[in-house]
């Protein structure tokens, strides 16, 4: 925890980063290992 950024900072981080589909943000990068996972049990 080297940042001190807010709750407000993080949450539009992650919202723009989410936004434009870059694989920073946890949803993105959630997103695409359950995809090559599911690809991989196929």
């Amino acid at each position: 925890f080297r940042s001190q950024k807010s709750i407000e900072e993080c949450l539009a981080d992650e919202l723009i980063a989410a936004a434009s589909n870059d694989p920073k943000s946890y949803a993105i990068a959630k997103k695409e290992e359950t995809e090559r996972i599911a690809l991989s049990s196929r």
